[in-house]
């Protein structure tokens, strides 16, 4: 049983924004799915950052369910690491590149497995998460931290016309990109020690193997395995990047001369310039300065 507790108090945390819409038009059909198996409260999000405060307020051993994107659910986890609060998730969003990680690829399937943890039959499971900084700010995050190329891409998609959706409009701002794209000098030290130095064009620390909602940078990550999987991508050209799109989406960028892998706890990112980044997708500021720590276990995550 949940925690060997009689009622399990259930908290629904909805971001109507995230898959650029795709979650509102969900919340008629999971409150109803959520209504036919225990009560719940229900939370509605309306700027950035309100479900990080929603769930800080809600008791410790809540039961949390994250009814958007990997960016609602990266809010969330701000509040729920080191704690006893559980979280579900419901992917809605434009990725939900976490969902997949831990084997639920679509929302039937988050509700399914809610509903087989209230009746008993499902268990949380302990996930690492970690915590990214800069000269600016401080950020969890639950798949990803990426730095360069991919966090330009993700700002130039904010920018796209919202008809075009998830795949679609990620490699509509990809092609449009390539053509101002650039490398940047740089220096990554790996759990202390100096791994790379040079020019890069991004730096991706993954916890899960996805990032983009359909870019398998590190096909093997794992989520609880302890260790962030590092890829630096060094100075490419156009050419040489359209190449390799394929290959990240079919899962098979693993060996080419200008890729470089690491697994690592800790890393320290310094640029020549700032470079813009992002966790799942939410951007960071510019910054000349990133260190990147991985914590195990530290979220209660229900899991298939």
């Amino acid at each position: 049983m949940p925690d060997q507790e009689q009622e399990q108090e259930v908290h629904l945390i909805v971001n109507p924004t995230a898959g650029r819409g795709r979650a509102k038009r969900e919340i008629a059909a999971v409150r109803d799915s959520l209504a036919k198996l225990t009560e719940f409260s229900f939370h509605e999000t309306h700027y950035r950052g309100e479900a990080r405060e929603i769930a800080a307020q809600l008791p410790d051993a809540a039961l949390i369910l994250s009814l958007g994107g990997d960016g609602t659910l990266n809010e969330i986890a701000h509040s729920c690491a080191h704690s006893k609060r559980k979280i579900g998730v419901l992917p809605a969003g434009s990725g939900d590149d976490f969902a997949k990680a831990i084997g639920i690829s679509s929302l039937s399937e988050g509700l399914k497995l809610v509903e087989a943890f209230l009746q008993g039959g499902a268990k949380l499971q302990k996930v690492d998460s970690g915590v990214v900084r800069s000269e600016h700010e401080t950020r969890r995050f639950v798949n990803t931290v990426g730095i360069g190329f991919d966090a330009e891409v993700g700002e130039r998609m904010q920018r796209l016309p919202l008809f075009l959706k998830g795949q679609v409009a990620y490699l509509c701002a990809l092609g449009i990109h390539l053509f101002v794209m650039r490398s940047v000098a740089c220096e990554v030290r790996c759990d202390g020690e100096s791994f790379f130095q040079g020019s890069s064009l991004f730096i991706s620390n993954q916890n899960g193997p996805r990032t983009g909602g359909s870019f398998y940078l590190s096909p093997h990550a794992k989520v609880q395995d302890g260790l962030l999987d590092v890829v630096i991508a060094g100075r490419l050209g156009v050419l040489e990047t359209l190449v390799l799109v394929p290959q990240t989406l079919s899962g098979k960028l693993i060996n080419h001369d200008k890729i470089f892998r690491k697994q690592a706890r800790q890393l320290e990112i310094k640029f020549a310039e700032a470079r813009l980044g992002h966790t799942e997708g939410e951007l960071l500021q510019p910054s000349r300065w990133f260190g990147v720590g991985l914590e195990p276990q530290s979220l209660n995550i229900l899991m298939p």
